[in-house]
């Protein structure tokens, strides 16, 4: 589809229309970030005000050409890129102006009872408040305001939309934020079609010196009051960041963690029984979705040991699509091998009800999961296994024009080129109980242009788990 016409060189830089002056200040904030990246682009630049939502069709059909717009920023639509962080938005902690806690800490916090605007909060105190209580209150002002709650907590442009709007705005405060980012989704970021590299590259280049400049927080502190610049830091000495990999390796976990070298490229796998590795369809296909490898060019290894196990056959998903602009690409296969195992008993797959997933377009569900795979992070050295800790892993429903699909999980601590295939596995202690086996929630699966992405997608195990159980079957690998 040819691209409306435009004035040679213009840059049209589309954000969200913002309704009112009372109205959302996320919105307010994306619209003076557009206007301010128009201005320190360098080259002729207008803003255009976009009255859908979302605002995605805009800049895939051609009427604009970068888009800031936080809703749209989780799409996983493989026709549009991601730019470099513009924000981060923090945790807000909120109390009542007449009461509250004098210190935000989990010693003061502890036994008090805290309410949450969303899924964020409720993640944020499962995992760095243990020792508090959820308030049943639903609605987090109300609350406060009732007396049943000591705290709230909630994503910042959330607190500040609902403090606004509420009609007792004497009520409650905000009185602290913190910047955790293992706990809040990934950070926004503009958007531009895939194909214009170029301009991608000048955007990013615009938005690191708005940040070097100040302007991203300053702008920020005019919209919020507070800092979201990508860089901002917490001065909470209480919660320090939470660190990427907080899990020590699980031996009943590594035991089953792989690296395929199949022919030239390095991906990981889990061995789901004896006889079968779940893998990444992406490491065995060219972009015509033509297996490119052979069983016999695939080698196992186990950190730096290689296995005698040889594979058999390559089984890729009979859905899976290289080229789908969306994550329905149905990114898995599955490796047979040439003799059983049998001491290795199969894996459990986390089922949805167990996820508790919801049917809310809107309602984010955040699961504490690790990451399992060979990819080059922080060690150079990819013989070794790492596994790195998935604090925020997002769970969202279904949703065709963002990318969603019922196939993924969203959310990756970051994954590196090597970690494709790898198992997501359910931290210990998590919604099944801290008694009970690790479960496998997934396969990681697409990372972008770069060697690492930390907005990755994983493929639901349970979504995929009778495709499996009917493949080992057929091919007497159960």
């Amino acid at each position: 589809m040819a691209l409306p016409a435009r004035a040679a060189e213009e840059i049209r830089v589309g954000f969200q229309e913002v309704s009112s002056e009372t109205g959302q200040r996320r919105e307010r904030f994306d619209a003076a970030i557009a206007r301010e990246l128009c201005q320190s682009i360098g080259k002729p630049c207008r803003t255009v005000a976009i009255s859908t939502m979302p605002a995605g069709k805009e800049l895939l059909e051609g009427r604009v050409d970068v888009l800031v717009s936080y809703f749209d920023s989780i799409t996983r639509d493989k026709r549009l890129a991601g730019t470099r962080s513009y924000a981060r938005m923090p945790l807000a902690f909120v109390v009542r102006k007449d009461a509250g806690p004098s210190e935000i800490s989990p010693a003061a916090l502890a036994g008090k009872k805290i309410a949450v605007g969303d899924m964020v909060g409720k993640s944020f105190v499962t995992t760095r408040l243990p020792g508090s209580l959820l308030s049943p209150n639903g609605d987090f002002l109300s609350a406060l305001a009732s007396g049943d709650a000591d705290l709230a907590i909630a994503r910042l442009d959330l607190a500040v939309y609902e403090i606004d709007r509420a009609s007792d705005v004497s009520c409650c405060k905000i009185v602290q934020v913190l910047n955790d980012a293992a706990t809040i989704p990934p950070d926004d970021r503009a958007l531009v079609r895939t194909s214009d590299k170029a301009l991608r590259k000048l955007v990013d280049k615009t938005i690191d010196a708005m940040e070097r400049s100040g302007k991203i927080k300053a702008t920020a502190l005019a919209t919020f009051g507070f800092d979201v610049s990508p860089g901002a830091k917490s001065d909470n000495p209480f919660f320090p960041t939470a660190p990427q990999s907080s899990w020590e390796i699980e031996p009943a976990i590594a035991v089953r963690a792989v690296k395929l070298m199949a022919d030239r490229r390095m991906c990981s796998g889990v061995l789901i029984n004896g006889r079968a590795v779940l893998t990444a369809a992406h490491c065995f296909t060219n972009e015509k979705r033509i297996v490119a490898v052979k069983p016999r060019q695939v080698t196992l290894y186990q950190n730096d040991r290689k296995l005698a196990r040889k594979a058999a056959r390559i089984v890729i998903h009979p859905d899976y699509s290289a080229k789908s602009a969306t994550t329905d690409a149905s990114d898995i296969a599955l490796l047979l091998l040439d003799e059983d195992g049998s001491t290795l008993p199969p894996v459990r797959f986390l089922t949805g009800r167990e996820a508790f997933l919801t049917a809310d377009m809107m309602d984010l569900l955040f699961i504490d999961a690790a990451l399992y795979g060979y990819g080059n992070h922080e060690s150079k050295d990819e013989r070794l296994l790492k596994v790195r800790a998935i604090l925020s892993l997002m769970v969202l429903p279904p949703n065709s024009f963002l990318g969603q699909s019922e196939k993924v999980f969203l959310r990756a601590p970051e994954f590196c080129r090597g970690d494709s295939g790898g198992g997501v596995f359910l931290a210990p202690g998590g919604v099944v109980g801290p008694d009970e086996p690790p479960l496998l929630l997934g396969i990681a699966s697409a990372i972008g242009d770069g060697p690492c992405d930390d907005l990755g997608e994983i493929m639901r195990a349970d979504y995929f788990a009778e495709w499996v159980a009917a493949t080992l079957k057929e091919h007497g690998s159960d």
